[in-house]
């Protein structure tokens, strides 16, 4: 007799390795585990470039103002804000040194051969935000960007943002005593805080171990 065609029985008899079978549990949490951790470990890979990226530009950065300032003292045998007579460990003179290296107020010697002694970004050209409460307030938010009349402005106090987004700081020691927290004196200070925001290159304590990521001169 002819057999006739069932579909339940083609099922029954169909080779194993036809049948369709989904993945368990397990197996689906260690795929995404595996995905995790790839994940994990190509996100610190892009941390850590990212990282060395700002350090080298901070490292040019830093070379660069130092040519800078070098230049200016060269033209005119004077440091930007010897003037100032007196500067403590909060004294930033980086306003002074960025009207100097630009020509505005014109150079007091030889009329800044050099001048303008750098170029700079215009979008990392900040003012301090008068608003701004260190205690309630974002670290970030502490700095507002330039426009063109400000940046002209010599009575406006203009800093420049490092790629950490803490601004350079700059003092001038020629023709001053050494106090505490100039760890290694030199005619100027010119430095970035480095990644942790914090300023250990000049204000730490002398003999202290613990390493500190600032870039200086």
């Amino acid at each position: 007799m002819e057999q006739q065609f069932s579909p339940c029985r083609r099922l029954v008899v169909a080779p194993r390795g036809q049948l369709e079978r989904g993945f368990t549990l397990v197996e689906v949490l260690i795929v995404i585990s595996i995905i995790a951790i790839l994940a994990s470990i190509s996100f610190a890979g892009v941390r850590i470039v990212q990282e060395k990226t700002r350090v080298a530009q901070s490292r040019t950065e830093v070379s660069q103002f130092t040519q800078a300032i070098d230049r200016y003292q060269t033209d005119e045998k004077i440091y930007p804000g010897i003037e100032q007579e007196k500067i403590t460990s909060d004294d930033n003179q980086f306003p002074t040194l960025y009207d100097r290296l630009l020509g505005d107020p014109k150079p007091r010697g030889p009329g800044g051969r050099s001048s303008p002694y750098l170029k700079l970004t215009n979008a990392r050209v900040v003012v301090e935000d008068e608003d701004w409460d260190e205690d309630n307030d974002e670290p970030e938010d502490r700095w507002l960007t330039t426009n063109r009349s400000e940046r002209e402005n010599s009575k406006i106090k203009k800093y420049y943002l490092d790629p950490w987004r803490n601004v350079y700081v700059y003092r001038c020691n020629r023709g001053r005593k050494g106090s505490g927290w100039m760890l290694y004196p030199r005619s100027y200070d010119f430095y970035s805080f480095g990644s942790n925001g914090e300023d250990e290159t000049v204000l730490g304590e002398d003999g202290d171990d613990e390493e500190n990521d600032d870039i200086t001169n």
